[in-house]
């Protein structure tokens, strides 16, 4: 083999393996609207669970503290001991830490 086609498939080689990570992740958005596909855990028995995938943006969180998680659960609304008014509207809720 010539060292001219050597260093072109050397090359080839390091760009597939470079481009490797972006294929594989691709454009996967935001994980916390995903839903189920059937027969994909014990959660998606039956109807399944659509979780916080149609949670409009204000219903999104980010709590950090058992606080902030409990108001997430009451719609925002904070509660000294538990959620007094959990709802079931869509909502996602991250929790950092």
């Amino acid at each position: 083999m010539s060292k001219k086609l050597i260093a072109t498939a050397i090359l080839l080689i390091a760009l597939v393996v470079t481009s490797m990570p972006v294929m594989a992740h691709g454009n996967q958005g935001d994980l916390g609207r995903e839903t189920l596909p059937p027969n994909d855990g014990w959660e998606a028995i039956g109807s399944g669970t659509t979780g916080g995938s149609l949670a409009d943006p204000f219903q999104v969180y980010v709590v950090t503290n058992r606080a902030e998680l409990i108001a997430a659960l009451n719609n925002g609304v904070p509660s000294s001991t538990s959620p007094s008014n959990p709802s079931d509207e869509p909502k996602i809720i991250y929790v950092d830490g």
